[in-house]
Order: structure tokens, then sequence, then C-alpha cells
């Protein structure tokens, strides 16, 4: 097993199904112990128990508590292999009609987040560490409807590149997943009340298919991987769906950015 003996941590993690999850699963298959967060507990928890890993409270956007994380990792492990930052949340907005709370909103958790998360973990890797991040097309192709979260993951993007600058004369790979739509249980949950809305999408994606998030997992733990040599990488993951369009807010039914 590849990550054997390795120590490695997930931000976003609690949703069964859910990306973040199904990344902690790939990393503890290949043998790595994995330190798991998010800010609800009991998803938390079963995945731990699941994957025989340990579970963490913890809010990406909050400092104090990616400090504490550090802390209590350090405590217990001593160090860091592998730092994989899953957490995001999609904030529906417009140029012209977003509240501040709404940019703060989608700042915090999907730009600040990943900041935290490198600022604290990176000084617990040890040589040939790696950080990968779950970004979104939303930050290479602009959705109508999701300014606020798309600039915010391109920032992201940009953060991950400076750190890879930063960081690669040290030891250290920093690198980006860019996934489209994931076919996650809530989103197929969401879908199945909208059919006309999965047509949309995906007569957009060459594949003709979402991702789903073992797709995502598999194409993190590689970057993650030693035998990855990607550095400062922005790695689409969407079945092409970077190549065409996404679909504008008047082929979809009205209001449906705030439910997605």
């Amino acid at each position: 097993m590849k990550f054997a003996g390795k120590i490695a941590t997930v931000f976003g993690a609690s949703s069964e199904g859910g990306t973040g999850w199904a990344i902690a699963e790939v990393l503890a298959g290949h043998g790595a112990h994995v330190v798991v967060s998010a800010r609800s507990m009991p998803g938390l928890e079963r995945l731990a128990e699941r994957i025989g890993g340990t579970a963490v409270r913890c809010d990406v956007a909050v400092e104090e508590d990616v400090a504490a994380k550090a802390a209590f990792i350090k405590e217990r492990f001593g160090h860091l292999d592998i730092v994989i930052v899953s957490a995001g949340q999609p904030v529906a907005s417009s140029v012209i009609d977003s509240p501040f709370e709404d940019l703060l909103r989608a700042t915090a958790i999907n730009y600040f987040g990943p900041f935290f998360a490198i600022k604290h973990m990176v000084p617990l890797l040890r040589a040939e560490g790696s950080v990968t991040v779950i970004s979104s097309l939303a930050s290479t192709n602009p959705i109508e409807g999701q300014v606020a979260y798309g600039a915010a993951k391109a920032a992201t993007n940009a953060l991950v590149q400076y750190a890879a600058i930063e960081l690669g004369p040290k030891g250290f790979r920093v690198n980006a997943v860019v996934p489209g739509s994931i076919e996650t249980p809530l989103l197929t949950q969401f879908l199945a009340t909208a059919p006309e809305i999965r047509d949309t999408y995906i007569k957009e994606i060459p594949s003709r298919r979402y991702a789903t998030a073992l797709d995502i997992a598999n194409a993190a733990v590689w970057m993650a991987s030693p035998e990855c040599f990607a550095n400062g990488t922005l790695l689409h993951v969407d079945g092409g769906n970077y190549l065409t369009r996404q679909p504008y807010l008047s082929e979809l039914p009205e209001g449906i950015m705030s439910k997605l």
C-alpha cells in the first residue's frame, strides 16, 4: 500500500457519499491514517470509525479552528504527509445584487479556508509532502449566478500557484483539482425532482455524465501520490466540460442557483 505509515488529513469530510468522504476512504484504502475534519461531528465520527481514522471538529473558515487542529495533529502524530482541502460551499450571487454577507460567506469557506489550511498544515509536512485543494469549474469557466463562489475559487487557484512557487523549493507540492458538477447524493436527490436540469447541464459535458465523488477522489489522491510530479497544477476533472460552456440562467428554472 503506497501510503502505509503516512498521516493524511482531509478537510470537509462529514457528508457520506460526498467528495471529502470519498477522498478519505481512498487514502485509507492505500494505507494512510486519515485525520478527517468538518463542522459537523456525527458524520465525521462514523467515517473515522469506518476507515480506522481520527475525527476532529474543525470549521476551515475559522483560523482558530484550523490552528487548533494543527496543534492536535502535532501532539498526536508529530507530522503530516498529505493535506487535502475538500471543504467548499456554492453561494448564489450576482455582481449587482449580492449583499456583503454573501460575499463574505463565499470567501470565508472557499478562499480563506484553503489559505488557513495551507498556512497551518504545511509546517507539519514531512519532506515530499503535498497539499491538494478541491476547486471548481466556476473558477475558470464563469457560471452565471455564481460570481461570489467562482471568484473565491479563482482566488484559491491563484493561492495554489503562489504556494507552489513558495513551497516547491522546500520539497512540497501544492495542486488543485477542478471539478464540474459532482453527482453526490444531495445532487442526485435534487435532480430527481428536475430531470430537465440534468439534461441542460449534461449536454455541455463531452463525456455526457457528471463526475462522481470517486472520480474526484482518485484524482486528488493521485496528485498527493509520490509518483505525481505536478506542482501548481489546476487539473480539470469534469469530462471535458471546461471545453464547452455553462448554461445561462435563462435556460434554467427561475431561482435554481440558490438551490444547487
